[in-house]
């Protein structure tokens, strides 16, 4: 007790998921573009792809501030500002600093997971102080 773990793997874990996002936006951003949207050819397309087409672009966009957020956790478990106590079996939880749960965000069918997933010490912060508070 009173000593935080080694945080180096759960940090790496959480830097390399943040790279994997970076790669995959900045190999699909000159073929996803907003741009596209204002063409004439996505007006001729049908309505169906053009929803497709919207919506694989607004999950890309997403991925930028996805990345920023996994780097940024990753820096806060390296230097122990993520650190959250010791679950039940004794495991470190690094989760102090976490703004999002990927595995849950990129698998929910429903919208509340999508909440439950993305922005989380936001949304608790808005709960417990705004919400509560009403």
């Amino acid at each position: 007790p009173g000593k935080i773990p080694n945080s180096t793997i759960p940090a790496l874990r959480r830097l390399s998921l943040g790279l994997v996002y970076l790669v995959g936006y900045t190999v699909l951003s000159p073929h996803i573009t907003e741009d596209y949207l204002l063409t004439e050819d996505y007006e001729n397309h049908p309505f169906w792809f053009r929803c497709m087409y919207m919506l694989l672009w607004g999950k890309f966009v997403l991925n930028k501030y996805v990345t920023c957020w996994l780097v940024t956790e990753g820096v806060c478990i390296l230097t122990g500002l993520g650190f959250n106590g010791f679950d039940e079996r004794g495991k470190a939880q690094w989760d102090a600093c976490a703004n999002m749960k990927v595995w849950l965000f990129e698998t929910t069918p429903r919208f509340t997971g999508t909440i439950a997933s993305f922005n989380i010490n936001t949304n608790a912060w808005v709960a417990r102080y705004f919400f509560k508070r009403l």
